[in-house]
Order: structure tokens, then C-alpha cells, then sequence
């Protein structure tokens, strides 16, 4: 143990009574500052165990992690520096380069909102598409000029839907309307949804293109694809053109008869429907919406038919008011035959015979084209049907089968429309409906007939139509058997269609077919069972060999 020193002089002197009392103070704290570093200087050389000299090592440690830590974020904020740089320079590249794709691409993209409104940021191409710049809070109906028309509600109705979002997207996109003609251009526009972090609909990103080229060249191919299909039974179509202009001319004659002029024109935009004559369907249809079937509209009806044959005339060669005088070609065989009969003695009733098979054709050639007339009414319908045709080989009398042949589409698109069914509805049947034409002959007539595997005549709601028309009372209906109540189908102006359309509902058709065959003293015979289908068999007597062939 430190032993203390003798007290100094001074301090005795301090101490002392005479000593100034600020003497002992100094002496004093001079003396604790000595004890003090004596003890300082003593624990810190004790070891690295003493507290101050642990806290001491745990700030230096403390310090090199700090200055670590600096030096460590000192790199890493340069290495951000030089990515933020180099991320700037990338996203304005590629911001640059996506630019150029919207200036330059040939579709028009931009976003509209609930109220048809176009947001900001579009594609340059818009402008040539509209014919106008365009600017955020543009009217789209403006854009596309529609303002105030049926269009404009029906693109609104549809936005409404979509915005709704409460039925799949794909089905209230597909409500919309796609198709617009802005000036001389056609263009199609897509939507597809934009949804928020919460998945609600924010607006409609629509996707713009011209389509007048693709319509034009669909058009032209249209075009030869129907004059192709002319060519391919061009005796059968000059027969339609000779029929139609007669046709006409009976209808002017007899104004005053509207059920007999509805069934002509009727039956002229059916046949011109399976040529695929869709301009000469139009035509006819805006004339059949009219109250009365007057000169003007049948002359609408001619000007469609003399039109079509002078656009192309370089190609058919057909006039419709030339009278085309009808003739036979006859192959050698039977010119020889003609020869033998005129030299050989009590030949007229062979000759008779021989006549009545020179004006025989096979029945291919009086239908017309009735495969891709299925297939364009089915598509239309968005129904699956397959037709098969028997007998067309068959050889018939020309002239007198002509007038069924003429009215066989109606048989047809009846089939099609009213009763085969759509894809979903047909239950376990496959899918795809069967349409089989027969064409054949027994000793005394020839027949025609039309099956399908439909779902049969709805004869509660024919009977329904028939008194909501006025056409029949409950109490007739009642006293008729099923026979009487199917053939109902055939009463003129009586359709189970609610609403008439280009294709059929105006119950005229199947009444034309009636009074064809009954014209030539035929007969028809109907079978029909609810969800089985229809069978429609048409007979006509064959006529007399003697009979004059003009």
C-alpha cells in the first residue's frame, strides 16, 4: 500500500492559524488532482479487464463499423449513381424506340372512358385513320360520325356493359360494335378491358385498323367465286334470269293480286340468294319491307338483276331484256336417231317419245347451286349443316319440273332456318345438322324430297301465329287434325318467326312451293315429330309423251 509523504512546509504553513485560507484550498486541489491521476493512471494499466478500458475498446469498435459502414455505402451510392444514369439513358431509349413504333405503326391504339371519351396518350396513326387530329376528351361517336345515330346507342348500351363487369368480358366486349365506315374508309374496332391494382375497369383500350382493302379484296374474291359458280351451271342460271324477268312482268301485270306478286319476288330473291347474289337480295328485301309491292319497287327489282348482268357482262354474256329464244343441244346419237325415226314408216309415236326425251336434263342442272347456298345460310345462322343430294343424275323432264326446281330453296332455307337447330341446342344429336335432298321418279310422277334432322314444325307456336295474325280462329284450329294444323306451314303469309329478316319470316316462301306444285296438279305429303326433324315430299305427274314440249 502507497504510504502518503510527510506533510510539506507549505502545507503546515496552511495549516497553520496565520495561514491564508486560499493557500489551503490550492494545496488541496492539487493534491486530489495527484490522487486522481494516480488512480486513473493505475486502473488503465491494470489491463484490458478494467471497465473504462472495455468500454474504450467497444467505441473503437464501435468507430471501424461506422467507418465501414461509410465506406461501403460511399460505394454503393456510386454504383447507384452510375445504374440511375445508365437506367435513364436505357428507359429513354426505349421509350424512344416504343414512340417510334406508335408513330409509325399502322393500327390505331388509344383509351376511351365511360363516356366514350379519349384519354391521353394514342397512337399518330389515329389521325389518318379518323381524318382528324385527335386530342384528350375527343368524343369517340365524334370521331367515328356517328353522333345521335342507332349506332351511337348501341356502342353506349355495350360500354355500359362492359363497365358493369358483371358478366365475362369476352361476352360484353363481343356486344360491341365493330365495324364503321368513316368517309371512304371501313375500320374495325376491338376493345379490350384496363383494370386497376383492384381489378376494376378503368377504361377500354381499342385497337383500330382499316379494313377497306381486306373488304375490297374480299369483295373482288366474292365476286369470282359467285361468277365462277354461275359459269359452273350457266343453263340453270340463264333459266333464272328468263324466269325472273317473266316473273316480273306477270307481277306488273297484276298489281292487284299482292299475294301472287309477294310470292314471285319471293321467290326471286331465293334463287338470286343462291347464286350468292347478296346485292340482288338487298334489293329485293327493301322491297318486300314496303306495305304494297308497287311498279316502282318491281322495277327496283329489275334495275338490281339488269345492273349485276351489265357489271358483268364481259364475263356472262347474258342480257336481262334480250328474249333469249330457248334451245336443245342434242348429241350425235340422238340427231342419228331423229334421221332413222323421220325415214322409217308409222314412226309418230316414236317420234313422240324421242321429243320427250330430247327436253329431259339430268336435275343437277335445274337446282342450281344449292351446296354453297347451305353453306353461306348456315354460316350466317352460325349453325353446322351438311346436305347431301341424291339423284341429281336423275333425267327429268326440263320444263315441267323447272317451276318446282325454282322454288326448291325455299324448302331449303325453311330447313335451315326454322328447323335445323343451332350447335347447343340439339342435344344428344351431333352437332352438326343433316339436310338430304332426294330427287326421284316412279312410273307416273316425280318426286323431290326434303329432310332434315331438325326439331320438327312447332305446331303450338304455328297455331299461336296463325291466330295472332288473324289468319285462323282457336275454334278453327281446334276442329283441324295434326295433318290440317302442319300444313299450315304452307298458308300464305304465316310464319313462326316474330320478326321478318332478309333470309326469311314472311310466310311467303313455303306458300309459293305450294302453288307450284299445285299448278302442275301435284301433290305434298309433310311428316314431322318434335325433336326428330321434317320430311317435305313434293310429286308431280309425269306429263304426256304426246305433249307439245313449247
Amino acid at each position: 500500500m502507497e504510504v502518503e509523504q510527510p506533510v510539506a512546509n507549505e502545507e503546515r504553513e496552511a495549516r497553520s492559524p496565520g495561514g491564508d485560507d486560499w493557500r489551503r484550498r490550492a494545496l488541496a486541489a492539487e493534491r486530489t488532482v495527484e490522487v486522481l491521476k494516480r488512480k486513473v493512471q493505475r486502473m488503465y494499466n491494470e489491463g484490458a479487464q478494467t471497465a473504462i478500458h472495455r468500454q474504450l475498446e467497444r467505441a473503437r469498435l464501435r468507430e471501424e463499423k461506422n467507418r465501414q459502414r461509410r465506406e461501403l455505402f460511399e460505394v454503393r451510392a456510386e454504383e447507384l449513381k452510375r445504374y440511375s444514369e445508365h437506367l435513364e439513358v436505357e428507359v429513354a431509349r426505349r421509350t424512344e424506340a416504343i414512340q417510334t413504333i406508335l408513330d409509325n405503326v399502322t393500327f390505331g391504339f388509344l383509351i376511351i372512358d365511360h363516356e366514350l371519351r379519349v384519354e391521353e396518350g394514342f397512337t399518330r396513326s389515329c389521325a389518318e385513320l379518323f381524318g382528324r387530329e385527335l386530342a384528350a376528351g375527343d368524343d369517340l361517336a365524334a370521331l367515328l360520325r356517328i353522333e345521335g345515330s342507332v349506332r351511337h346507342s348501341e356502342l353506349l348500351v355495350g360500354l355500359d356493359q362492359v363497365f358493369e363487369d358483371l358478366l365475362p368480358e369476352e361476352v360484353t366486349l363481343d356486344q360491341l360494335p365493330q365495324r364503321f365506315e368513316v368517309g371512304r374508309r371501313a375500320l374495325r374496332v376491338e376493345g379490350r378491358v384496363v383494370r386497376d391494382g383492384q381489378q376494376t375497369i378503368t377504361g377500354l383500350l381499342l385497337t383500330i385498323s382499316d379494313i377497306t382493302a381486306l373488304e375490297e379484296a374480299q369483295q373482288r374474291s366474292r365476286r369470282n367465286e359467285v361468277l365462277m359458280g354461275i359459269l359452273r351451271q350457266r343453263p340453270a342460271f340463264e333459266q333464272f334470269v328468263a324466269d325472273s324477268r317473266a316473273r316480273i312482268q306477270l307481277s306488273r301485270d297484276r298489281l292487284g293480286e299482292q299475294e301472287l306478286v309477294r310470292r314471285a319476288v319471293h321467290t326471286i330473291k331465293g334463287n338470286a340468294a343462291s347464286y350468292g347474289l347478296d346485292g340482288i337480295v338487298a334489293a329485293v328485301h327493301a322491297v318486300e319491307m314496303a306495305g304494297m309491292i308497287d311498279t316502282a319497287g318491281l322495277e327496283r327489282v329489275a334495275g338490281a338483276l339488269r345492273g349485276f348482268l351489265s357489271a358483268n357482262e364481259a364475263v356472262l354474256g347474258i342480257d336481262f331484256d334480250a328474249d333469249a329464244e330457248r334451245s336443245f343441244a342434242l348429241p350425235e346419237h340422238q340427231l342419228q336417231r331423229l334421221r332413222l325415226l323421220m325415214r322409217s314408216e308409222g314412226s309418230s309415236e316414236a317420234l313422240q317419245l324421242w321429243a320427250a326425251e330430247v327436253v329431259q336434263r339430268p336435275a343437277s342442272e335445274l337446282i342450281g347451286p344449292l351446296r354453297p347456298f347451305v353453306e353461306r345460310l348456315a354460316e350466317r345462322l352460325n349453325k353446322e349443316v351438311e346436305l347431301v343430294v341424291d339423284g341429281g343424275d336423275l333425267l327429268v323432264d326440263a320444263e315441267l319440273m323447272r317451276p318446282i326446281f325454282r322454288n326448291l330453296p325455299h324448302l331449303i332455307r325453311n330447313a335451315v332456318d326454322h328447323g335445323i337447330e343451332a350447335p347447343h341446342e340439339r342435344g344428344d344429336k351431333p352437332t352438326r345438322g343433316s339436310l338430304r335432298v332426294r330427287i326421284g321418279e316412279t312410273e307416273a310422277f316425280y318426286e323431290v324430297e326434303v329432310c332434315d334432322d331438325g326439331r320438327g314444325v312447332l305446331l303450338d307456336r304455328l297455331c299461336e301465329r296463325a291466330i295472332e295474325l288473324g289468319l285462323e280462329s282457336a275454334e278453327s284450329l281446334a276442329a283441324m287434325d295434326e295433318g290440317a294444323r302442319v300444313r299450315l306451314i304452307f298458308r300464305d303469309g304465316l310464319s313462326a318467326a316474330e320478326i321478318a329478316t332478309d333470309i326469311s319470316g314472311r310466310g311467303v316462301g313455303m306458300s309459293a312451293v305450294k302453288a307450284a306444285v299445285e299448278e302442275l296438279g301435284g301433290d305434298i305429303r309433310v311428316q314431322t315429330a318434335a325433336g326428330e326433324g321434317t320430311e317435305i315430299l313434293l310429286r308431280v305427274r309425269k306429263s304426256d309423251p304426246g305433249r307439245d314440249p313449247a
